[in-house]
């Protein structure tokens, strides 16, 4: 939306006093991405950055490189952390302990105190493995942590951090799918650890990508996941905006906004919403389904369940509960079973004499009408031309519920 609509606390990163830590391999691009943040300031910063000190904690480390960003209206000062002062800090600055391998009681004083009663824009702590015990007490402190999946640090930090740091298993649950996803992009994840006693508290709860935000490239996409407290409210401001993307969007998460140009973005028809929606039930539903039978079926039986539920989801004969786990044929109740059962049995051989169960003959039947080939039911028995009288077993149906 234009931008003067946008809510900052919607997708901005780093606000006013926050702690962040940057924890990621030797060479793996943390200084430039600092830079990059202090190159496109509005990007990135919801309050005002007037310079940078940076406190280099390696002395075979210089700080040269942030001297590039000095100009008129912007300050860089280097220091190194064996003389810094904290009484150089200036209202509106950005502090980065660059490399820092143990918590000087500088460090833990500047992230504790010196970052709210000075006003800091932002605090960086820039460490290789944040899970060394050394360094690990940053953890508590920091609002939020950015990490890569380069290594096996950045899956054993993601792993500590829904172990200790994530509360419910609706929170846990949607950790794994941002860590998963954030994998699959090979980017950068910002997590929001500890919230800060601010009313402008950020409304997101990750950014994949984060180092793309400034780049506007398609291909390397900046995706914001909502708190799950704050979906609704995502969904009333953006869900109106369109963009077209060379991405295949069955391999972005359904419940995250992709940030892109103000110029790309078109409002939507109704009609377009509409559509839209009932494509997104369909998604929610098809990847519902996929999960309950990776959970609860065999290895062998998942793919042709998956080939099964597929086309019944396709075809408009089927009706399915509201989460996925029952289905029927459309208009009659009394064909109502659950759809895990059904695809036990659908997705596995014959054994000898069985004698299938008449509604999930019944539900193939419907199936091999519709189009759907025979070889997709491995349970041949299901596929007998035995005469089905309908109408008898639905009255007995009705009677043993009447009993019960």
């Amino acid at each position: 939306m234009p931008e003067e609509q946008a809510r900052p606390e919607d997708y901005i990163p780093f606000i006013p006093n926050s702690v962040n830590i940057l924890t990621a391999p030797t060479n793996s691009g943390k200084t430039t991405f600092l830079i990059d943040t202090l190159r496109h300031l509005n990007l990135y910063y919801t309050g005002p950055v007037e310079g940078v000190i940076v406190v280099l904690c390696n002395s075979c480390v210089d700080g040269e490189i942030y001297k590039q960003l000095e100009s008129e209206h912007f300050n860089v000062e280097i220091e190194y952390c064996e003389t810094f002062e904290p009484n150089i800090l200036k209202e509106n600055y950005v502090l980065i302990f660059e490399d820092v391998s143990n918590l000087d009681p500088i460090i833990l004083e500047c992230c504790n105190v010196k970052a709210h009663h000075l006003n800091l824009a932002s605090i960086f702590v820039v460490v290789q493995c944040v899970l060394d015990n050394s360094v690990k007490p940053l953890l508590s402190l920091a609002q939020n942590i950015i990490f890569s999946y380069t290594g096996v640090n950045g899956v054993r930090l993601s792993k500590h951090i829904n172990k200790f740091y994530t509360a419910g298993q609706d929170l846990k649950d949607y950790l794994t799918r941002i860590t998963l996803n954030s994998s699959k992009l090979n980017s950068l994840l910002l997590l929001q650890l500890n919230q800060i006693a601010r009313q402008d508290q950020p409304n997101f709860f990750a950014i994949a990508g984060i180092q793309n935000m400034h780049k506007k490239n398609p291909a390397q996409p900046t995706i914001v996941f909502p708190q799950l407290s704050k979906m609704s409210h995502y969904e009333n401001a953006y869900d109106d905006n369109e963009t077209e993307l060379d991405l295949d969007p069955s391999n972005l998460p359904q419940d995250a906004y992709v940030l892109v140009p103000v110029r790309n973005v078109k409002k939507k028809s109704q009609r377009a919403k509409e559509e839209t929606s009932q494509e997104k039930r369909w998604n929610d539903m098809n990847e519902t389904l996929k999960q309950e039978i990776q959970l609860n079926m065999k290895l062998k039986k998942q793919q042709p369940a998956l080939q099964i539920v597929s086309k019944m989801l396709r075809y408009s004969a089927f009706s399915f509960s509201p989460d996925g786990s029952v289905v029927q044929l459309t208009g009659k109740k009394e064909t109502a079973v659950p759809l895990l059962d059904f695809l036990q049995v659908a997705a596995r051989p014959a054994v000898p004499n069985e004698k299938p169960n008449p509604l999930f003959v019944l539900f193939v039947r419907t199936l091999i009408k519709r189009g759907a080939p025979t070889s997709m039911i491995l349970n041949k028995s299901l596929l007998t031309n035995d005469q089905i009288d309908f109408k008898k077993m639905s009255k007995k149906k009705t009677n043993k519920t009447m009993n019960e």
